[in-house]
């Protein structure tokens, strides 16, 4: 029987080495993108309350006497909602020392079992 050339080809063990390398590689960039993937839809939701308590500190710039409330279960819009991530909009008024309106909105919401909030503080003379 004659021997193949040295060099003229890759050995089974070889290439199921480099299958196993590559496959140690994927596992790691699948796992990477599902912490993208979470990161993104943290930051979403994030982007919307900072919207959801934007709104409404304009709204409370805008006239005389401001209201304090709360505005449970809003989508991402500020629209009453049942389903899909719910945020809840809390406004505060006090007045300062110097008879300035102090108003405070703070959005909260939960997300995977874990509350998040952002809030939103301003004064008007």
């Amino acid at each position: 029987m004659k021997r193949a050339a040295a060099g003229g080809g890759f050995t089974l063990i070889e290439v199921m080495v480099a299958l196993a390398l590559l496959s140690v590689v994927m596992l790691g960039l699948v796992a990477l993108q599902v912490v993208v993937i979470n990161a993104n839809a943290g930051a979403r939701q994030m982007s919307a309350a900072s919207a959801l308590a934007q709104d409404r500190m304009e709204q409370l710039t805008g006239v005389a006497t401001p209201v304090a409330g709360v505005e449970p279960n809003l989508n991402e819009r500020g629209q009453p909602a049942t389903t899909g991530v719910l945020f809840t909009r809390t406004t505060s008024v006090s007045t300062g020392p110097l008879g300035e309106r102090v108003f405070q909105v703070r959005v909260d919401w939960s997300e995977d079992g874990r509350a998040h909030s952002v809030t939103f503080a301003g004064q008007r003379l």
